[in-house]
């Protein structure tokens, strides 16, 4: 928890325009993963409980929170419309979305409408968070293999 308020406390000093948004902390978690695992040789279950922590060395930790700053950094310098204050990317996404869906099945786009379901109530968390929630940390380290590859990534994000 300490390495993560360190990230983020940067972070927001570093980049003034957006500072800290609710959402960024999601964002460190698969980096911080990857990179503990690879400083530690610790399994994913070791991972997941937290345990590798008690065993990960000071200067270990600080090369993992050296590393998930740096990509964190450099995954959101490509999305950074989607953490200024108005959400002004995620919002544009959205709209994107809700097209895309409107051509492949108006039925449903309708029957949300008729059910006074915004796409906003839903897909707000799948772009502010990039699908992290959503999926298991398998299948986002392998969506997330595929964002960091591509610095586009944030026009793809609608499709993936």
């Amino acid at each position: 928890q300490a390495s993560l308020h360190r990230i983020l406390f940067v972070w927001g000093i570093r980049h003034p325009g957006t500072g800290y948004v609710q959402g960024i902390n999601d964002l460190v978690t698969p980096f911080f993963y990857v990179f503990l695992r690879e400083a530690t040789g610790a399994d994913d279950a070791s991972l997941a409980s937290g345990a590798v922590l008690e065993r990960a060395g000071a200067e270990a930790l600080q090369r993992v929170e050296a590393d998930c700053y740096h990509c964190l950094t450099s995954m959101l310098d490509n999305a950074q419309d989607n953490y200024v204050v108005d959400f002004k990317g995620i919002q544009e996404k959205i709209f994107r979305l809700k097209r895309i869906i409107a051509r492949l099945d108006d039925k449903l786009v309708q029957h949300l409408e008729t059910e006074n379901v915004d796409f906003i109530q839903f897909a707000f968390r799948w772009f502010n968070c990039l699908l992290m929630r959503e999926f298991s940390m398998a299948c986002t380290l392998r969506l997330w293999d595929s964002y960091v590859s591509d610095k586009q990534f944030a026009a793809f994000h609608v499709y993936g």
